[in-house]
């Protein structure tokens, strides 16, 4: 369940934001937040004051001022992230969405939330409440209810960065010339000694083979030498 209120007022030089995050009109949902709820929840709120992007879990600026008065939650909030910034300078984000779960309900009338602790306030580009927009916007979400597509696009965000990080790590490592004492338990261990007995070639012979194999080759006589020749930690004993 989501909350959503309008920007009404902005402060391009101090990238500052005003207006309503949650107010007692009736939202999209059909479900309205009362007064005294959002009272109760603002001090566990402004311990952390943190102000996020579209309920993304990274934050992007921190809710400076907040009060409930006879309309409803109005906050001021500062935008310290340039990208979001943009954004809300650009009427990309409408307004503010409060976050977090319902603890209670009027009994009467299911639909009007009388508790609940407000985890986050973001800046979010559809309003939904009809009176909180920019100012702010109040959208409360319990987990369970969340959107799946969006879930799924927010840990694709997380995960996808990472598998790039390790993928160019990767990179960097198989770029890495071999030392040529590893090149030469490599070659030894899968090169055959020529007819006339003799020793293995030197290490720079070696390293030229090496570098004369298929990628696949290589990997597979350094995993064969790494076998053959394993390097155990000093003070350790062969068991």
């Amino acid at each position: 369940m989501r909350f959503y209120g309008t920007i009404t007022k902005i402060d391009g030089e101090a990238r500052m934001v005003w207006g309503y995050a949650s107010t007692e009109a009736q939202d999209e949902q059909g479900e309205t937040v009362t007064r005294d709820a959002l009272a109760a929840a603002l001090g566990d709120y402004m311990r952390f004051a943190n102000i996020r992007e579209m309920h993304q879990p990274s934050a992007v600026g921190v809710a400076t001022e907040a009060s409930v008065d006879d309309r409803g939650l109005y906050l001021g909030a500062r935008i310290v992230d340039g990208d979001a910034w943009e954004k809300v300078a650009a009427g990309v984000y409408k307004g503010f969405s409060i976050g977090g779960r319902v603890i209670a309900r009027d009994p009467a009338d299911r639909s009007i939330i009388t508790g609940l602790a407000l985890t986050e306030i973001s800046v979010v580009d559809r309003p939904a409440n009809p009176e909180a927009v920019f100012d702010c916007w109040k959208a409360a979400a319990a987990a369970p209810s969340a959107d799946p597509v969006q879930l799924a696009k927010s840990i694709l965000a997380d995960i996808v960065p990472r598998l790039d990080a390790l993928a160019e790590r990767v990179e960097a490592i198989a770029r890495t010339p071999l030392p040529p004492a590893t090149a030469a338990r490599a070659f030894t261990a899968v090169s055959k000694r020529d007819d006339s007995g003799g020793g293995p070639a030197s290490p720079d012979d070696i390293v030229a083979a090496l570098a004369r194999l298929m990628p696949e080759e290589r990997t597979l006589a350094l995993i064969k030498a790494a076998h053959a020749t394993p390097i155990m930690p000093r003070g350790r004993p062969i068991r």
